[in-house]
């Protein structure tokens, strides 16, 4: 939990300086900007540190009992999960201007990383076979989403000075180009890199689940 929690501190640190440097000090009203710099890694932490920690929870409960007490509370956490969610949204839509907020820049995506762990952890209480066939594109994402994170900026960087007529356009043009990209990274790049400095009782492990 202390890693957690220190995640959360740099996280709130860095883009309350951001917000700070940009807003009040420089007067700037550009909103990408401030975007830019808000989600580089220090002001991202909270979404490692909380992924981390949850992995880290599973990865070592190699007697299964961590995710036999999800699967059986599996009703109640789904329940969780859709409360966190229509809280982030309900604070979200009330939010009329999110980079003009501090408290929005500052905390608001603490919350979208607590309901995007909520999904995972559901996800991990529901294991019937079904599900996890329809939802094997979801979990190829998770498997490739460091890449994601690390490609998008360049990849949104690089297709903003192609002249597009309207945002949907761009997202529909960003989307695919981000997936391949990422989806390179990974399979050329990142999973080599594992496999080839793992620890052999990793391998091991990981090969059985």
């Amino acid at each position: 939990m202390r890693i957690v929690a220190i995640g959360f501190f740099v996280s709130w640190s860095w883009r309350a300086a951001c917000y700070w440097y940009f807003r009040k000090h420089l007067q700037l009203d550009d909103s990408f900007a401030l975007f830019v710099y808000t989600t580089q890694m220090p002001g991202m932490l909270e979404n490692f540190f909380l992924g981390i920690a949850f992995a880290k929870l599973v990865s070592t409960d190699q007697s299964d009992t961590v995710l036999t007490y999800l699967t059986r509370w599996r009703w109640c956490l789904l329940a969780l999960s859709t409360i966190i969610i229509w809280s982030s949204l309900k604070i979200f839509w009330m939010i009329t201007d999110y980079y003009k907020s501090g408290y929005a820049v500052v905390f608001w995506r603490s919350m979208l990383s607590i309901s995007c762990l909520s999904v995972l952890v559901v996800a991990c209480a529901f294991s019937n076979k079904l599900l996890v066939r329809l939802t094997t594109p979801l979990r190829y994402i998770g498997t490739i989403s460091y890449g994601l994170y690390l490609w998008h900026l360049p990849v949104m960087l690089a297709i903003k000075t192609v002249p597009l007529a309207d945002p949907l356009r761009y997202t529909l043009c960003v989307l695919p180009v981000l997936l391949i990209t990422a989806s390179l990274s990974w399979h050329f790049f990142e999973q080599p890199l594992l496999e080839k400095y793992s620890k052999p009782k990793d391998k091991v492990y990981n090969s059985q689940h």
